[in-house]
């Protein structure tokens, strides 16, 4: 694989190589991409945390028998309403 980072990018890489906390090039960008999606993840899991905190504090309606069916009804509906014509209705 060959990527193309810039002369500003590949500078910082060679400056880790040289520092001697990397063996080579490979190991920095390996390192940058690890920490990365590990961060990605703890943005992910701190927003669920967050949300979740939220959905617990909001009030709450008691549960209606059928709710949940009508609220599916109106999500198929919504759907169906929303979905582009089939391509044997549209005039060419």
């Amino acid at each position: 694989m060959n990527v193309s980072l810039g002369k500003q990018l590949e500078k910082l890489i060679e400056d880790q190589v040289k520092s001697g906390i990397y063996q080579n090039n490979s190991e920095v960008v390996r390192d940058a991409l690890r920490h990365m999606f590990m961060e990605d993840d703890t943005d992910d899991t701190e927003a669920l945390a967050r949300c979740l905190r939220e959905a617990k504090d909001s009030p709450r309606k008691p549960y209606v028998r059928g709710e949940l069916r009508k609220l599916v009804a109106q999500a198929i509906a919504h759907k169906h309403a929303c979905r582009p014509p089939c391509r044997k209705h549209w005039k060419h």
